[in-house]
C-alpha cells in the first residue's frame, strides 16, 4: 500500500470526515477502501487505520513524502469547518468546550488531535503537523513500512544573477517559508531571500525548490 504525506493525487480523496464521533465506522471505512481495490491513502487515513492494517495482510507501506516541507504539510482531508477552526485555535478553553459540546462536536475533534497536533491556514490553505507519536498512545505493532522523498535529494547550487531586480522574501518562521511556497511557482523575478529561521534546514528545502523549478535565488 502506498501512503501519500503532503501530496495530493486527482481522484483519490480522504474521507476521514465520515469517522466522526463513532469508532464502529473505522472498520467500515477500512473495508470500503479495500473493496474498492483502492492501494492509496493519505497520512491521516494511515495514521487512523494503523491498528486495522498492522492485522492485515497490507501491512507492507511506502510512505512517499513531499519532501518539500518541513513540519507543516498541506490539509488534504475532508474537515468540517467548524472542527477545522477549533483545531487552528490549538487551545481548545471553556468556551469552546462548551461550543463543542452544545453542537455535539465533543467527541468529533477526538479523532482529529489524535491525528494532527496542530492545524494552520495561510491564505485559504489549511496545513497540519502529523501526530507521529500516535503509536504511542494506541496498541498499534512495528509495521513493515519504508520511507521515500518525492524529490531526489541532488540539489544544485544557486545560480545567482547580475540582474538587481529581486523579489524580497524573509524568512522568520515557518509560516514564511509556506506563503513562500504557495507563491514561488508564480514567482518571474529573481528572489531575495533573508533567511533566520532554521536556516540550514530552509537552504535546504530551497536549493531543492530551485532544482525542480530553475528558480533565482540569492540568500543572506
Amino acid at each position: 500500500m502506498v501512503v501519500l504525506k503532503g501530496i495530493e493525487l486527482k481522484g483519490v480523496y480522504s474521507k476521514i470526515i465520515d469517522l466522526i464521533n463513532k469508532d464502529s465506522k473505522i472498520q467500515y471505512y477500512y473495508e470500503n477502501i479495500f473493496s474498492q481495490k483502492r492501494r492509496i491513502i493519505y497520512y491521516d487515513e494511515y495514521l487512523i487505520l494503523k491498528e486495522l492494517i498492522k492485522r492485515s495482510n497490507n501491512n507492507k507501506i511506502a510512505v512517499l513524502d513531499n519532501n518539500l516541507y518541513i513540519n507543516y504539510y498541506p490539509l488534504i482531508s475532508e474537515i468540517n469547518n467548524e472542527i477545522l477552526e477549533i483545531l487552528i485555535n490549538n487551545d481548545i478553553e471553556e468556551k469552546e468546550v462548551e461550543y463543542c459540546e452544545k453542537r455535539m462536536l465533543n467527541k468529533d475533534i477526538g479523532i482529529y488531535t489524535t491525528v494532527f497536533s496542530s492545524v494552520i491556514k495561510i491564505n485559504n490553505q489549511y496545513y497540519c503537523i502529523y501526530n507521529d507519536d500516535i503509536d504511542e498512545y494506541t496498541s498499534v505493532e512495528e509495521i513493515q513500512e519504508d520511507c521515500f522523498k518525492l524529490y531526489n535529494q541532488n540539489i544544485s547550487d544557486f545560480e545567482k544573477s547580475s540582474n538587481k531586480n529581486y523579489k524580497i522574501f524573509e524568512i522568520t518562521e515557518e509560516i514564511d517559508y509556506l506563503t513562500f511556497l504557495q507563491k514561488s511557482k508564480s514567482i518571474e523575478e529573481n528572489i531575495y531571500l533573508d533567511i533566520s529561521w532554521n536556516k540550514e534546514i530552509v537552504e535546504q528545502k530551497i536549493k531543492l525548490l530551485n532544482t525542480i523549478y530553475g528558480l533565482r535565488f540569492e540568500i543572506y
